[in-house]
């Protein structure tokens, strides 16, 4: 998680640097997952930094003496994943939110598509 985080600053450094054509009115950064594929929960418990992981003890599923942590694997689920958007045209996924899931804001994976199609001015 702490990989993705640092993709995603460095990406948007990326755009932030000066003296190019390249801002956040031409560019759409989208941060999300195809689907999820096990599940770990922190209990509340301590924030957690860099490097500062919980007491675990190997096996299937790891445990987690301490408590801080529910974690086991499933394979793919269909528990819903977050959806980040910036930049130009990220307003485009406020038209799709809950569209096909009534009283939800939740945007389904293939309309992801259908935003970068739009946010790209393809028909």
């Amino acid at each position: 998680m702490w990989g993705l985080e640092q993709a995603v600053k460095t990406a948007e450094a990326f755009v932030d640097q000066p003296g190019d054509d390249l801002d956040w009115g031409n560019t759409l950064l989208i941060v999300t997952a195809d689907h999820a594929n096990s599940l770990m929960r922190l209990t509340g418990s301590p924030v957690l930094g860099k490097g500062d992981l919980p007491a675990q003890v190997g096996g299937t599923p790891w445990t987690y003496p301490g408590g801080e942590v529910v974690y086991g694997t499933t394979g793919h689920t269909n528990e819903l994943v977050t959806l980040y958007a910036r930049g130009s045209r990220a307003f485009l996924f406020e038209g799709y939110a809950g569209s096909r899931y009534p009283g939800t804001r939740i945007v389904d994976n293939t309309e992801v598509f259908a935003v970068m199609l739009e946010a790209a001015g393809t028909p």
